[in-house]
């Protein structure tokens, strides 16, 4: 792996890089930030009847968040009148806060609901991985009101259930793949994903994060098309900033999405944010964390910039994700990720610019990173990170 460290001089260009005579702003436009995975009370039962999703509306809000997605464990959803919900099979409806979801949505924040198919090996033990697919609404809704097929335990793979979204036009996110819970593990009968959770809130960045950024890596590398995606996994809506390990609090971390001037005339809308995910216009990223790239010609070749700011100090990042890379992943090792760090700065606190010199072809695979050495137990880890650049 090489990097090339350069100095940084905030909000001016490097003599090193050579400066654009006329540098272009990022287009008209604003990120909008969300949380795609968080349950709520009364479709979820391990919420202790906490998070209701007024009570979520209102957190998210007040968070700075634009947009959240309620996903709630398929074998909960729609049958919480169950003595045992888990042994309760596949009753509906799957969506039941639609029309509320809806209801709480204006002009600057959108809800809408979703599920998170969550079929299981075994009833009452650990089992085995089976995986979660978090199956997020098409443009027009879901035009669904049955149930997924998750139960009876062991009969159902977690590839089944991704096909049950992507078949009535779902987003189907894989999350939390390399859980260390080892029933909700991917189990690899399906990478038909569109996008995976390489960011879940649990315990914040941990090496099971950095296991699933390097699977996600190796997939791109493969020619594969798959969004990274960051999720909080909140379940209980009052847990405050930091939060602990098995309690993330809503909105940490968050995925935003650029959304243009012309998708922003009448507000923030699902089907815009549906639009940029697919696109992979995404920054995964912790609250108070942020960067985003840009390319531009300038007279000694081409450079990259990256701007974006940092509660402490870290390190920004240029990674390039080498085309058709030797890799497995399904078994990835989190020590040995497929990028290359082709350049790298060193940021103080506060708003940053760096720009890196960069002699990679314009169609090459690369994506920032603001990152600090560590796992999440210390606060470092990847605090922020952009989808592949385009």
């Amino acid at each position: 792996m090489r990097s090339r460290p350069l100095l940084v001089v905030p909000a001016l260009c490097l003599a090193l890089t050579g400066c654009p005579s006329d540098p272009e702003p990022f287009p008209e436009g604003r990120w909008v930030a969300g949380d795609l995975h968080v349950h709520a009370s009364g479709a979820s039962n391990d919420t202790d009847g906490v998070s209701f999703p007024e009570d979520i509306a209102a957190v998210a809000r007040a968070r700075g968040l634009g947009f959240v997605v309620l996903t709630d464990h398929s074998n909960s959803t729609g049958s919480m009148d169950c003595a045992d919900v888990e042994d309760c099979i596949n009753q509906g409806p799957e969506f039941p806060y639609i029309s509320e979801a809806a209801a709480l949505s204006d002009a600057e924040f959108v809800m809408v609901d979703g599920s998170e198919i969550s079929p299981v090996e075994s009833i009452g033990g650990i089992g085995g991985p089976v995986g979660h697919t978090g199956c997020l609404p098409p443009a027009g809704g879901f035009a669904f009101d049955g149930a997924f097929i998750d139960r009876p335990a062991g009969e159902v793979t977690g590839g089944e259930g991704l096909a049950q979204c992507t078949d009535i036009g779902g987003f189907a996110v894989v999350n939390h793949p390399f859980s260390g819970v080892p029933w909700i593990k991917w189990d690899w009968t399906s990478d038909a994903m569109d996008g995976m959770e390489v960011w879940n809130g649990t315990a914040r960045w941990d090496r099971a994060d950095r296991k699933a950024l390097v699977s996600w890596e190796c997939m791109v590398s493969r020619g594969r098309n798959v969004v990274p995606i960051a999720g909080s996994d909140n379940h209980r809506v009052g847990v405050e900033p930091p939060g602990d390990l098995t309690n993330p609090p809503l909105g940490q971390p968050r995925t935003s999405v650029w959304l243009d001037g012309e998708s922003l005339v009448d507000g923030i809308a699902w089907p815009a944010v549906l639009a940029a995910l697919r696109s992979g216009r995404v920054v995964l990223h912790e609250p108070g964390s942020f960067v985003q790239g840009t390319q531009q010609l300038v007279e000694a070749g081409a450079t990259w910039i990256a701007t974006g700011t940092t509660p402490i100090a870290a390190r920004v990042e240029l990674r390039q994700i080498p085309a058709m890379t030797d890799c497995d992943w399904t078994e990835p090792d989190e020590e040995a990720p497929v990028h290359e760090v082709l350049a790298s700065a060193n940021v103080a606190p506060g708003e940053f610019e760096v720009h890196f010199e960069s002699a990679i072809t314009p169609s090459a695979l690369v994506y920032l990173a603001l990152t600090r050495d560590g796992i999440a137990t210390t606060g470092e880890g990847d605090v922020a990170m952009t989808g592949v650049l385009q």
